[in-house]
């Protein structure tokens, strides 16, 4: 995560958004959108992440969420999702036979920056941290 913003007490919601390396607008397709979703649901089932809200659009994501209880670490969560989802894009771009932006969208994530940067796909420089008081909300 930037130094800039950091996740406190995991139980309170945090308005968070994740955005695409160069802003590539990765979610138009169903199967990059099912990635977020079922790494969100994995984060649910077995990590205590709750989802208060979220927005998929074409090149960020935007999440209203907490932790299930004052154990479980947030940033940790965040960071695990972060990563598998962002392997997951990419690998799901390098063998999508019917994409037709692949090479383009390969080039502008340059992999090996990514990589070597363990910011991956979502990049975590740009993720905006905001701690929320639910009851203000509903």
């Amino acid at each position: 995560m930037s130094s800039k913003y950091k996740i406190g007490d995991g139980q309170y919601a945090h308005f968070v958004t994740f955005t695409v390396v160069n802003w590539i607008d990765v979610f138009t397709r169903d199967e990059y959108r099912t990635i977020i979703i079922d790494s969100l649901n994995y984060g649910i089932k077995h990590k205590g992440l709750l989802v208060h809200a979220y927005c998929i659009m074409t090149n960020h994501v935007h999440l209203i969420i907490s932790a299930n209880d004052a154990n479980v670490n947030l940033a940790f969560i965040v960071r695990d999702i972060k990563k598998f989802t962002s392997y997951k894009l990419l690998d799901t771009i390098r063998h999508n036979r019917f994409e037709s932006k692949k090479e383009w969208m390969l080039g502008c994530l340059n992999e090996q920056e990514v990589k070597m940067r363990a910011t991956n796909v979502v990049n975590s420089g740009r993720m905006v941290i905001i701690p929320l008081n639910l009851a203000m909300l509903f």
